[in-house]
C-alpha cells in the first residue's frame, strides 16, 4: 500500500508496480499535492503499473506530469487475466491526442496512454481529470472522451462530435466532479483524450412524405438523431406562399434512434397541397425544412414527357391523354415547392407539344397538367 501524502514521485524514464501477481492487487492513493509523476521523458515513458488478480475491481492511478494532477481510474467489470502477468499501466502527456482530428472545434491539451497486459475480453469504464487551462477552443461546445487507436478514431454512441468510431456512453459531464470525463462500456484499451466538434444539427431529418387518400392527406417523417429539439410545426399553404400552422408535434429533444413522426391533414384540397416543417430548439432557435406538393388529384394514364431532358432554357413538354382534354393548366415547381410557372393551355386529342421558353435558373424542377381534379403524373426535368 502507497499512500502519497507530500510532493511528487518523479519517475523519469522508471517504472512503478503496485501489488503482485497473483495475490494481491494492492493500493495507492494521492492528490493534487502528492501524486505519481508519470509522463514521458525524453521520449522514454515513466509508468505507473498496476497488477490485477480481480476483473471486477477499481483500479486509481494518481498520475501527473511536473506540473499538472491528472488521475485515472479504470474499473474493471470483466474479462479474462492471466495470473502471472496481469496489468494495467497509465501514463500521461501534456499534448492532445496523436493526430487529432480537424473536425475538432474544442480540443483537450492532454492525454493519457492505458494498455492492458494479459488481460482479454476486457469490459471497463474510464474516468480521468485533466488540469484548469488545458482546454483549447471554442468554449460552447462540450468536451466528450475521445481515443485513438491504430490510426482510428473512436467517440462515445451518445456523442455528438462528428468524427470517429462509436461505441460506448460518455457520462454527462454536468454529473461529473470538476474536469472530468467518464466513458462506460468499453471493450479495448489505447491513447484517451477530450474534443468536442461542430455543435450537431437540431435534427437530422431523413425524410418528409405525403400521400392523399380521399382528400385526407398521410404526413410522415423521420429524424436520424435530434439535439435539444422542442417541436416541430407542420405547415400547410395551397399555392406555396402563404402558410399556416396545421398542426404541432413534440419531439424527442435529444436522441441518436431512427424516430418516425406523422400527422393528418384532414382537409387535402383537390389539386397541389404543400406542406413544410419547422423544427424549434429547446433554446427557441428555429430550421425551416424545405416544403413537399402532395397532390390529391386524380392521376390519370397516358402519355407526358418533357425533351430534352436535360434541356438549356428552351424545352418541349408532350402531352397525349384523353382523360384531360380542353382547358388545363401546366404547372412548373422548383425542389422548393415553389410555384415558378402556371400556364393555361389547350389539350386536344393526340399529340401535344407545348414549347416552353421560360428563362429558368440552372436546376430541377416538377411539371405536370391538371385539370380540375385530374392530373399527370409529375415528371423531373432538369435545366442546365
Amino acid at each position: 500500500t502507497l499512500t502519497l501524502t507530500d510532493g511528487l514521485v518523479r519517475l523519469g524514464s522508471n517504472d512503478l508496480t503496485i501489488g503482485i501477481n497473483g495475490g494481491s492487487d494492492g493500493a495507492i492513493t494521492g492528490s493534487s499535492a502528492s501524486y505519481v509523476a508519470a509522463t514521458l521523458n525524453g521520449g522514454t515513458p515513466g509508468k505507473l503499473i498496476r497488477n490485477v488478480n480481480n476483473v471486477n475491481a477499481l483500479y486509481d492511478f494518481p498520475i501527473g506530469d511536473l506540473t499538472t494532477y491528472a488521475p485515472v481510474r479504470v474499473d474493471l467489470n470483466g474479462g479474462t487475466t492471466s495470473l502471472s502477468n496481469a496489468s494495467i499501466y497509465a501514463y500521461t502527456k501534456p499534448t492532445k491526442v496523436t493526430g487529432m482530428s480537424s473536425s475538432a472545434d474544442k480540443v483537450l491539451n492532454r492525454s493519457w496512454i492505458v494498455e492492458p497486459s494479459g488481460i482479454t475480453t476486457p469490459n471497463y469504464d474510464i474516468r480521468y481529470t485533466y488540469g484548469s487551462g488545458e482546454v483549447i477552443g471554442d468554449n460552447t461546445v462540450d468536451l466528450v472522451p475521445i481515443k485513438f487507436s491504430v490510426d482510428t478514431w473512436y467517440k462515445p454512441i451518445n456523442s455528438v462530435f462528428p468524427d470517429g468510431t462509436a461505441l460506448g456512453n460518455a457520462t454527462n459531464i454536468n454529473t461529473l466532479p470538476s474536469n472530468t470525463l467518464e466513458w462506460t462500456g468499453l471493450t479495448s484499451f489505447s491513447e484517451f483524450g477530450g474534443a468536442g466538434g461542430n455543435q450537431p444539427l437540431p435534427v437530422e431529418l431523413l425524410s418528409f412524405n405525403g400521400t392523399c387518400n380521399e382528400g385526407m392527406v398521410d404526413l410522415l417523417w423521420q429524424t436520424a438523431s435530434e439535439f435539444n429539439s422542442s417541436h416541430f410545426d407542420v405547415e400547410k399553404s395551397t399555392d406555396g406562399e402563404t402558410w399556416r400552422v396545421l398542426a404541432t408535434i413534440p419531439s424527442a429533444g435529444t436522441s441518436n434512434e431512427l424516430l418516425t413522426y406523422q400527422t393528418v391533414d384532414n382537409n387535402g384540397t383537390s389539386g397541389s397541397n404543400y406542406y413544410r416543417l419547422r423544427q424549434v430548439d429547446i433554446d427557441g432557435k428555429e430550421k425551416l425544412y424545405d416544403p413537399i406538393n402532395v397532390s390529391c388529384a386524380e392521376t390519370t394514364a397516358g402519355y407526358f414527357t418533357s425533351y430534352p431532358n436535360p434541356s438549356g432554357s428552351e424545352f418541349q413538354v408532350i402531352v397525349n391523354n384523353k382523360e384531360i382534354l380542353g382547358a388545363c393548366t401546366l404547372n412548373i415547381v422548383d425542389v422548393h415547392g415553389k410555384v415558378i410557372d402556371q400556364r393555361k393551355i389547350e389539350v386536344k386529342d393526340g399529340i401535344n407539344m407545348f414549347v416552353i421558353s421560360e428563362k429558368l435558373n440552372p436546376g430541377i424542377y416538377f411539371l405536370n397538367i391538371t385539370n380540375g381534379t385530374k392530373t399527370t403524373q409529375v415528371i423531373k426535368h432538369a435545366v442546365k
